[in-house]
């Protein structure tokens, strides 16, 4: 986006159009941008938004059909719940931005404007103005520089600057002195710094900003961090927006791994990251892009010990059906409607492809060149349906929390969990309509449209599967020239938004449905956890009720819990022989059974036998231990209490700490420290592991029982767990799709598993 290499001010207003042979499927379509901008006039185009969808009962009715919009009405302000979304140049409609739910922006920083003669000029900035910096800031909006376009007289030969081995104190080293000196100009304004733009592209195609080597632009990128962080402590450089596809069709490594093997020959680059902070690429056209380009650089980085943060700095998809636009519609374009869609699902997949931040390339189209505008926003400042897209997205996408993608045959859905808020974003992948069936997670739902359209969703009821309808329209862009099969961006999205996720929906007296894990307690089990703690004792349940072995049980996060001959409900000892004796959990050490200490424990039966076993329990669980507050013994001593055992009468002492034995058994270890992880103190029972993270000062128990489960499904099952547990006649034994439920029936007297691990009531 910088320019064309250029030896005057003129040349940095040549913005470039890349050519390159023929595109790999699924490759962007090469963009081309234009400045300066028009003036245009503070107005916006006012359009009608969508009507609402209909949604009722448990389903929700089929989308209408979607028109395009020439240019809707933007929504209300967005108050973002983070800095993850971005738009380039936000800053050319500020009222717009700020509506945006924006919350960073990149600025061009040209230095061939700056001093286009020689060193000792220091002009203002050709594109923007010290006070758009500071109006973005006021508003809210991260400013991040990007550096490039150097004058001639700076250069070896129009493009990389000379002098750059220097050391970067040399006043002739000129790279190092413009970026000490903009760093520092900046400093406390800009902190992130991008170093270049798509340096990728070579000379001999159009759009070329960088002539020199992959060892040049190490250089270039090193001496940038310790003149940025010289200037200003807390600068951080980002490693150039590189275009992928560029390098792939030309047969290349890619530039980025180059320049890292260049930076793995300089012995000063490991212990200072290699000189950089992140990692910018440029996404177009196809969505799916963003996680398969983020996993490959993940995968280039981990192969030089390296683990930086990911930016996707450039994400749009042209349009052509649009006044502005005067291009056919093939050529991995869309439709003004088809770009809505793309932002969503970009945005979707780029939370869960944890990337620290992305942007919409750009706010607003400035000069069309070659009939192909790329703004969110027109020059007369109506907005793109795309604009509204990023709004919603900005709402909803932006929240705090882990995300996770998976696939349910051809809907993609992304899920982020915020504590108790939870939004699944979902859309058809081929061009056939078809339904995404959500599990119910929260109290409260609602579904939103792309256009921001809204409607309350109400629980579902009088179904065994405990589930949301989504009907999804098929995906309509297939704009691959070289394979109209390819449908490179999805259907229309839709994004589901629960509140409430933890809180238990009561069925019956004798029946809560949880939708954090889509199971449900009743009955005896229900009574039992209900007795004994509940959540902060078992966790939430993770199967149905099944037969194991000839015993009916029913796990939980924590505990197994099964129904005894006479009626009664009781704990299965989880670490048992059989069950699950391992020591090495997902990264996690535990402690190994100690014979010696199980064998000082009272025998049962023995006089005096509940006081001595107590007294056990208290001199081997203890509450510091190496002078950390483990809190082993009260974590015990507090497992079970009286109002919720006895409904609040009082008890005796001896009474509550019965129920505490029998939920944890006794010590069969004493504290250990995990060997990888100094913070990390576990104590092993039989029936659980307690531990004490030093970093939080909580103490709570091992999520056991699920990782018992992932040995039998198979799901989710680590490494390490796995290696362990390939003998064990629990081994990935359930299969849903044979009798009983099991891949192994032999292997398990007495016991059925149909539907045992299947989400529902």
């Amino acid at each position: 986006m910088i320019g064309r290499r250029a030896g005057s001010r003129a040349g940095a207003r040549n913005w470039r159009r890349l050519h390159a042979g023929p595109w790999p499927a699924g490759a962007r379509r090469p963009r081309q941008d234009a400045s300066p901008f028009a003036e245009v006039a503070p107005q916006v185009t006012r359009h009608t938004l969508a009507p609402l969808l209909l949604l009722l009962a448990l389903s929700v009715a089929a989308p209408p059909a979607w028109g395009e919009l020439a240019g809707p009405t933007p929504l209300p302000g967005v108050a973002a719940s983070s800095d993850r979304f971005g738009i380039v140049e936000a800053f050319q409609a500020r009222e717009l931005a700020r509506r945006s739910g924006a919350r960073w922006q990149r600025f061009a920083f040209f230095w061939n404007s700056i001093q286009p003669d020689s060193p000792d000029q220091w002009l203002p900035n050709h594109y923007s103005t010290e006070a758009d910096v500071a109006n973005s800031i006021a508003d809210g909006i991260k400013p991040v520089g990007v550096l490039g376009n150097p004058p001639a007289w700076a250069t070896r030969n129009g493009s990389v600057p000379k002098n750059l081995m220097l050391p970067p104190s040399d006043p002739e080293n000129y790279w190092a002195r413009f970026v000490g000196r903009i760093a520092g100009q900046y400093a406390g304004q800009i902190d992130d710094w991008i170093i270049w733009n798509e340096p990728d592209i070579t000379p001999d195609s159009g759009g070329s900003s960088w002539a020199g080597g992959t060892d040049e632009y190490y250089q270039l990128l090193k001496l940038a961090w310790q003149a940025a962080r010289a200037a200003n402590p807390r600068a951080r450089i980002v490693f150039a927006g590189t275009t992928y596809w560029f390098d792939v069709s030309r047969g290349n490594r890619q530039f980025f791994d180059r320049v890292l093997e260049v930076a793995s020959r300089d012995p000063s680059a490991a212990a200072n990251g290699y000189y950089f902070d992140a990692v910018d690429i440029h996404i177009y056209s196809a969505p799916t892009q963003v996680w398969d380009l983020t996993q490959a650089f993940r995968e280039i980085m981990r192969r030089y010990g390296l683990s930086k943060p990911i930016w996707i700095s450039e994400l749009n998809v042209v349009p052509t059906n649009d006044p502005a636009a005067m291009v056919p519609r093939g050529g991995y374009r869309a439709s003004l409607d088809e770009q809505a869609s793309f932002v969503i699902q970009a945005l979707a997949l780029a939370r869960a492809a944890d990337v620290q931040r992305a942007s919409i390339y750009k706010m607003i189209d400035g000069k069309v060149v070659n009939g192909e505008p790329f703004g969110l926003v027109r020059n007369d400042l109506s907005v793109r349906p795309a604009y509204v897209a990023f709004q919603v997205a900005a709402t909803y996408l932006s929240r705090p929390g882990s995300a996770t993608r998976e696939r349910q045959g051809d809907v993609e859905v992304v899920t982020i969990d915020s504590g108790d808020r939870r939004t699944t974003v979902v859309w058809a992948t081929g061009p056939q309509a078809t339904t995404a069936r959500i599990p119910v997670s929260g109290m409260r739902a609602k579904l939103v449209a792309k256009d921001g359209t809204v409607a309350d969703l109400p629980l579902p009821s009088g179904q065994s599967a405990m589930e949301y309808t989504i009907p999804l329209p098929g995906a309509t862009a297939n704009t691959d020239d070289g394979n109209p099969n390819n449908y490179i961006i999805g259907g229309s999205p839709f994004i589901l938004a629960e509140e409430g996720v933890g809180d238990a929906i009561t069925i019956s007296p004798q029946e809560v449905y949880f939708p954090k894990t889509g199971f449900n307690s009743s009955g005896p089990f229900l009574d039992y956890f209900r007795h004994r703690g509940g959540l902060r004792t078992f966790g939430y349940p993770v199967s149905r009720p099944l037969k194991l072995e000839g015993r009916t049980v029913q796990f939980y996060q924590r505990q197994v819990m099964e129904m005894r001959p006479d009626g009664t409900v009781g704990l299965l000892n989880i670490l048992d022989e059989g069950l699950m004796p391992y020591t090495r959990i997902n990264g996690a050490a535990l402690p190994a059974i100690d014979q010696a200490l199980i064998k000082s424990a009272p025998a049962t039966g023995t006089p005096g036998y509940s006081s001595r076993i107590l007294g056990f329990v208290r001199a081997n669980a203890p509450d510091t231990w190496n002078g950390l507050a483990v809190g082993f013994g009260r974590t015990f001593a507090q497992s079970v209490r009286a109002e919720e055992a006895y409904g609040g009468q009082r008890v005796d002492a001896g009474v509550l700490a019965g129920l505490n034995l029998e939920v944890w058994g006794v010590p069969t270890s004493k504290p250990a420290r995990d060997p990888g992880n100094d913070s990390f103190v576990y104590q092993r029972f039989q029936r659980g592991v307690m531990h004490y993270d030093r970093g939080t000062g909580v103490t709570q128990g091992l999520l056991l029982a699920d990782y018992l489960k992932a040995i039998i499904t198979g799901r989710n099952l680590p490494a390490d767990l796995e290696a362990q547990a390939r003998t064990s006649r629990l081994y990935r034994q359930y299969d849903n799709t044979r009798p009983l439920g099991l891949a192994r029936p032999e292997a398990l007297r007495d016991t059925d598993m149909t539907n045992a691990f299947e989400r529902g009531r």
